[in-house]
């Protein structure tokens, strides 16, 4: 585990340094583009392993916000099909839902990639203490499997429900092999 939310908020810098130069991400650099009052912004650039042979190089921006939570927005051409990013939110309906006194989650406003099912259990999603190496690793992982998806129609590997049932729970995993150890 490398990469603790105090070492990206307090150095991202040489928090991205030592995530390339120990080996705890392969396959990508990473960079910062911005440090904020309130964010850190650091971008990283996805190189298909040799087994990926065509696959594009994506690339990804990852915000950290202050408070801890994070949103992953991939960066390229905008005509490009996802499976699992939200559909960025327009100014006008950002607006219109700051004005009604709605919540906003960043994810939805950037068009973020949708890169855990939040009905899982906790200990199966994403948190700071399992580092922002792993985090990475998981951006990584889901650009490749966009791109496969693409390329077949299909999420490579089992896919989570999406959405929320209309009493706005999270659906519920259906099938034993999401359990599976």
């Amino acid at each position: 585990m490398l990469g603790s939310f105090d070492e990206v908020w307090g150095d991202p810098a040489r928090c991205c340094q030592v995530l390339v130069s120990t080996g705890a991400v392969t396959h990508m650099s990473v960079d910062v583009v911005a440090r904020a009052p309130r964010l850190r912004i650091i971008e990283i650039t996805c190189v298909p392993p040799p087994t990926f042979e065509g696959y594009p190089v994506e690339v990804a921006r990852v915000t950290v916000f202050a408070e801890g939570s994070v949103v992953t927005v991939p960066v390229g051409p905008t005509d490009r099909t996802w499976v699992h990013r939200y559909p960025p939110m327009s100014f006008d309906a950002l607006l219109t839902h700051l004005g009604a006194g709605l919540r906003v989650q960043w994810l939805n406003v950037a068009g973020g990639l949708c890169l855990e099912y939040p009905g899982d259990p906790e200990m199966y999603r994403w948190n700071w203490s399992k580092g922002v190496d792993t985090y990475l690793q998981m951006v990584q992982r889901h650009l490749l499997a966009e791109e496969f998806a693409r390329r077949y129609g299909k999420w490579p590997v089992e896919d989570a429900p999406h959405g929320l049932r209309p009493d706005g729970e999270p659906r519920p995993r259906t099938s034993p092999l999401a359990w599976a150890a």
